[in-house]
């Protein structure tokens, strides 16, 4: 598939200091890891009423992974903006709204990047840019006392395809989704890079410069308690601050904003123009 044109996109986390919207053809509105920080019914329709008729502006509602009752809540914001706008695209973080967006056709399925499975651990990169120069021996002891000597090992190109790959490009998951309707898949601007099948007939978004790492079950809150048991610390809907995680073995630094931890790639992947990807994704906040 030739991408001719890339579409620009902002998320949506609150209006500029000057009041204005972020300057993009689509904005990004929900929350991707949060059922309890999606916005409310009222949020939603202020935001819609702020955006106007006519704007020309495509609008995604990015959703989590979701409990039963997340699930009930978010079709009905799925089924107002859907409403208000006459078309919408959803962001899926959790397969039971896929299909039931896909069952009920309210609107566009989108896998999120939370199920694409796309390996997003950044010390992969530094074993898959492994350099010959690295595959220097070095002694060792054994647990039985023995001295040993130890030869790293370069990655095989099938292994750096793999972790540079996604479950949505597999033949089993295009049957799946081609089943489910679902013509677009998000990933992350993952540092060891990416590889895509150009011919699955898939379009991608790309999101640049954050990287979903992995999620917590519940925001730690205050003090990075994760021993927290529920109710989760932003059950209210207010988000948390943004925490740095420094670690020593780690190549970039790690971030925490409510349950997730991220990193930044702004660097664009050297292939950008061979795959499939017909969108970039940025992050606008008015506390960055």
């Amino acid at each position: 598939m030739m991408v001719t044109a890339i579409e620009h996109a902002q998320w949506y986390e609150g209006l500029r200091q000057d009041g204005h919207f972020p300057d993009a053809e689509r904005l990004y509105f929900g929350h991707e890891t949060c059922e309890h920080l999606l916005p409310s019914p009222a949020v939603a329709l202020s935001f819609l009423d702020r955006l106007g008729q006519g704007s020309g502006t495509k609008v995604s509602l990015v959703t989590p992974f979701l409990s039963p009752q997340g699930l009930k809540k978010t079709l009905a914001l799925v089924e107002l903006m859907r409403e208000r706008l006459g078309e919408l695209e959803v962001i899926c973080s959790d397969w039971g709204l896929v299909h039931h967006l896909a069952r009920h056709r309210l609107a566009e399925p989108v896998v999120g990047r939370l199920l694409v499975a796309q390996i997003t651990d950044p010390c992969i990169g530094r074993f898959v840019d492994q350099h010959p120069s690295s595959q220097a021996a070095r002694q060792v002891r054994h647990l039985d006392g023995t001295d040993c000597r130890l030869q790293a090992k370069l990655a095989s190109d099938p292994l750096r395809s793999h972790y540079r790959s996604c479950w949505t490009d597999k033949p089993e998951a295009l049957a799946l989704l081609s089943h489910c309707g679902v013509r677009r898949c998000e990933i992350s601007n993952v540092l060891q890079g990416i590889e895509l099948t150009s011919q699955s007939g898939l379009r991608y978004s790309l999101h640049l410069p954050e990287v979903l790492v992995t999620l917590m079950r519940r925001c730690p809150g205050h003090g990075e308690d994760f021993a927290r048991r529920a109710p989760c610390p932003c059950e209210g809907g207010d988000a948390g601050s943004t925490v740095r995680w420094l670690h020593a073995a780690l190549p970039v630094e790690l971030y925490r904003r409510d349950n997730a931890l991220y990193y930044h790639w702004p660097t664009c992947p050297a292939n950008l123009c061979d795959l499939p990807v017909d969108r970039i994704v940025g992050k606008y906040s008015t506390d960055s």
